[in-house]
């Protein structure tokens, strides 16, 4: 049994080996010593991120996450979705850098066009975009089909559909032309929504990634029937134009129909009779309005369709 007396003089120890402890800390803080090592330790803290900002810059680009390329990123938009896109696309890694959302001038005029249960198109998705602002506009009464000839990118357009839950995408890897054929198709390294058919040698890139024998085919056998299209868009990369010969039945049971066009007279040249399309749909009833950068439309004629570059709204109705 230990003796009171033993008890107070062991606490009496302890307490003076506090105040020893404490004292050594108290003297070393005091010390010219504790100086040098706080201003160690700050150059190190200091140094530290700008080493690695030279030596890896992967940490502090939005690129990567941890030091890991980071291949699929979820991309701001101005509207109620965000859309999956892979970071090695030069768009998308710019927009990243920038920290800028995706806008395009004619999301406006979409939203003029589409209302809760039309059904809606999109060929040559990309990212899908377009896709999920259509499928926002519809609703879950509606339906938006989309196109889109690269697989991963496919594969991205089904998961933007899934995130933002919007069941009416329908997505489906195919590349649209004006007929069932076999063609060659070109892809490029570093702008994955980009592919298009080979129409000449003029348009094939010293960028190419790739060119490879894909199937073609027309948009009238790729939508179920019956047709009762309400908006139509096509980015095709000049291939546009040969994808609305394909698409003959479809006009022709919707009336309502407006077509949605980057227009660029030079590349479609590559692949139909330009003036002989302009007055094929002229004659069908309908009309081309310029999308200006505000998103205004101002309509224009075939002579100016002839060298105009920009997108394009080609409809029956008048969108006020």
């Amino acid at each position: 049994m230990v003796k009171p007396e033993h008890r107070m003089e062991y606490n009496r120890w302890q307490a003076e080996e506090a105040i020893k402890r404490r004292g050594i800390v108290v003297r070393f803080l005091r010390s010219k010593y504790a100086m040098r090592a706080l201003f160690g330790v700050f150059v190190i803290l200091l140094c530290v991120p700008i080493a690695l900002m030279i030596f890896e810059p992967r940490l502090f680009h939005p690129d990567y996450i941890c030091g890991m390329r980071a291949q699929v990123v979820m991309v701001d938009t101005p509207h109620n979705f965000g859309i999956l896109a892979n970071t090695s696309d030069e768009r998308i890694s710019a927009l990243l850098r920038s920290q800028k959302r995706i806008y395009n001038n004619t999301a406006p005029v979409i939203k003029r066009i589409l209302r809760a249960g039309d059904v809606a198109v999109d060929v040559g998705a990309g990212f899908g975009y377009h896709t999920l602002l259509m499928a926002d506009l519809v609703g879950t009464g509606g339906t938006v089909y989309a196109f889109e000839p690269r697989a991963d990118v496919v594969h991205l357009i089904e998961a933007s559909a899934l995130v933002n839950r919007m069941p009416q995408v329908k997505v489906q890897q195919a590349l649209v032309y004006s007929s069932n054929v076999n063609v060659l198709m070109e892809t490029f390294p570093y702008q994955m929504e980009a592919s298009r058919i080979v129409g000449n040698k003029t348009l094939v890139g010293s960028d190419s990634q790739d060119i490879n024998v894909a199937t073609a085919y027309k948009l009238d056998n790729l939508l179920p029937n019956p047709y009762h299209i309400k908006l139509l868009r096509i980015n095709a990369m000049g291939a546009e134009l040969s994808v609305l010969e394909g698409a003959q039945s479809i006009i022709s049971r919707s009336p309502s129909i407006s077509i949605l066009i980057p227009w660029n007279p030079e590349w479609m040249r590559a692949y139909s009779n330009v003036g002989a399309m302009i007055d094929d749909l002229l004659d069908l009833g309908f009309e081309f309005w310029a999308i200006n950068s505000d998103s205004s439309l101002k309509l224009i004629t075939k002579d100016v369709l002839l060298q105009y570059v920009g997108d394009v709204l080609i409809t029956r109705e008048y969108i006020d």
